[in-house]
């Protein structure tokens, strides 16, 4: 499946990200409501995160995934939303690390998108889950990055 493509190899990730409009089609699924198409979607634009370049990172950010994630954590299904929690908080791993190289983006280089889609307010309310995996995820994100 794609989203093994997306967790894979540096070159693979970037071959996913030179694919005209492949990136915006998969914040289309992520809002599907077919549960299968919506969690394959949300795994394909959360698995590049972790390993991918600050550089490719924000690529992915301009290309509005975290307008998907922040989809996501409105949904009913707690696999759905925990990994949209991980894709939200890789996101702003890595846009603490381009803020430490460029000062300018200080605190973080991806919090004006988060505070445009409210996605701070989402990750707050989500500690209060009724899940309790869902609400540590939430928890940890908040505390990392929300000052929560």
């Amino acid at each position: 499946t794609l989203s093994n493509i997306t967790a894979g190899t540096p070159s693979q990730i970037q071959a996913v990200l030179e694919a005209e409009g492949l990136i915006p089609a998969l914040v289309e699924l992520s809002s599907t409501a077919d549960l299968e198409v919506r969690t394959e979607a949300m795994w394909a634009l959360s698995n590049p995160l972790e390993d991918a370049t600050p550089e490719q990172v924000a690529h992915l950010v301009q290309q509005d995934c975290l307008r998907g994630f922040g989809t996501a954590l409105a949904a009913s299904e707690p696999t759905v939303v925990l990994c949209a929690l991980g894709g939200v908080g890789h996101v702003l791993d890595k846009g603490a690390q381009l803020a430490k190289l460029n000062v300018a983006l200080a605190p973080n280089a991806f919090y004006g998108y988060l505070n445009q889609l409210q996605l701070a307010e989402k990750i707050t309310a989500l500690t209060e889950h009724p899940h309790a995996e869902v609400q540590n995820k939430a928890r940890e994100v908040a505390q990392l990055h929300l000052g929560a």
